[in-house]
């Protein structure tokens, strides 16, 4: 009799614990499908990772100091590569001959200090950058807005005296020392002279201008007017300089967040050509997508192809998209994004733009955006570019919603994804089955 009751006291408990788990289970489930899942989709260097960063500052618990410490290689990395590609433009475009810099006035380390060969030796500089940032901080350099700096006090440099020019070796020094960096290299205010003293030269700031036909990342402008700050030794990244940090996404990435008691979890992944084909595996249960395109990008091609419009590949991806089979029940969120750069660009510079691809295939049109007759009128170019992206999805009764945004701009993706917010949960309340 007692082994009877064993057995059946056993096969309660377990039959006990089934319930639980499948409690459990059912539980799980109901709040997986209730989750709103948002995927970031777009092409390389649309915004979408910056968005992605904006949703963990409005959500969840921002940047920590400790991990906007952490981004102060990244950020470096990002300075030195966007210096080293000024460089670049300025030679193919002319070169530095010639040409006097009125503007600069910053300090440069004397040729016989031992400081001085530290500088042109990357590794030897990282092993002693504490040493060779003390030494050289008191003569940090100004910025282009600010006044003449006045004499360091430290007796291994001195400042180069404010004159018509700055002397070819002093600008030959920087440019051989910048080009010699890699992108591990630790800045430091010796360093971030020689960058303001090459980004203020009239042939570099002309350069410049000519910028959309070169590699060279949107926030360039944002760093190279931040070098003194960007280059002290005591340097902490505030949430601004995250924002306009430039790291490729690889694969994907997702983060959770509670936003009005309901769990939304955001996907950001890889927008180059050869990261799509992983687009893929994050398309299961998709409630909605926001489609994040460049539209400042008119005038630029693409990093891994030379011959095709940066533009014109988002136009096509969002065409791939709109009418791809996987989000035929989706809904579509449509971001034109980089307002800021469009609006200044457009003031200058026409919407209709050579076709890139015509030089390599007679048969390509010889100009993109053919038919805008808006000239610099920057309302008519946005509702142009609008209405580009809207004609590519075939499904007449697919509402999209789109706005113009500025991705860096933190109270504008907060306006804009609040009132996309609705259209979200109204697609995750049909997609669970309480819609109508």
């Amino acid at each position: 009799m007692g082994l009877c009751a064993s057995i059946f006291e056993t096969e309660l408990s377990a039959t006990s614990k089934d319930r639980d788990l499948d409690r459990q289970n059912r539980s799980d489930h109901e709040k997986e499908s209730n989750k709103v899942k948002l995927l970031l989709l777009g092409a390389g260097e649309s915004g979408k990772s910056t968005i992605f960063k904006q949703m963990r500052i409005l959500y969840g618990q921002g940047y920590t100091e400790i991990e906007r410490k952490v981004m102060i290689s990244v950020i470096h990395a990002n300075l030195i590569n966007m210096v080293k590609t000024l460089i670049l433009m300025t030679e193919e475009l002319g070169g530095f001959n010639n040409i006097n810099n009125p503007t600069s006035n910053v300090p440069i380390t004397n040729r016989d200090s031992t400081e001085s060969t530290a500088t042109t030796n990357p590794t030897s500089h990282n092993e002693n950058t504490n040493e060779s940032s003390s030494s050289s901080s008191s003569s940090s350099s100004t910025s282009n807005d600010t006044q003449s700096n006045e004499s360091s006090s430290s007796s291994s440099s001195t400042t180069v005296p404010s004159s018509p020019s700055v002397s070819s070796a002093s600008l030959q020094e920087a440019i051989q020392v910048i080009k010699k960096l890699s992108d591990d290299t630790t800045l430091n205010p010796t360093y971030g002279n020689y960058v303001q003293l090459i980004w203020n030269h009239p042939a570099v700031q002309e350069a410049y201008k000519s910028r959309s036909k070169f590699q060279l990342s949107d926030g360039a402008s944002y760093f190279l007017n931040r070098v003194e700050e960007i280059c002290k030794v005591d340097y902490i990244p505030s949430v601004d300089d995250v924002l306009h940090t430039r790291v490729r996404t690889s694969g994907i990435l997702a983060e959770e967040y509670i936003i009005d008691d309901v769990s939304f979890c955001i996907y950001d992944v890889g927008g180059q050509r050869n990261e799509r084909r992983k687009w893929i595996h994050a398309f299961d249960d998709v409630t909605a997508i926001i489609f994040v395109a460049a539209i400042s990008e008119f005038d630029q091609t693409m990093f891994e192809d030379s011959t095709t419009n940066r533009l014109m590949d988002a136009l096509r991806l969002f065409e791939e998209i709109s009418n791809s089979k996987f989000f035929k029940k989706t809904s579509i969120i449509l971001f034109l994004n980089k307002r800021d750069l469009f609006i200044d660009k457009v003031k200058t510079i026409d919407l209709r733009q050579p076709n890139p691809a015509a030089l390599h295939d007679a048969n390509a049109p010889k100009y993109l955006f053919d038919d805008y007759t808006g000239g610099c009128d920057a309302d008519a170019a946005v509702h142009y570019m609008v209405n580009a992206f809207l004609s590519k999805c075939t499904d007449q009764q697919k509402e999209i919603f789109w706005r113009v945004t500025c991705a860096t701009d933190t109270e504008n993706i907060k306006t804009v994804f609040n009132a996309a917010k609705d259209i979200i949960l109204r697609a995750n309340l049909t997609g669970s089955g309480f819609g109508e």
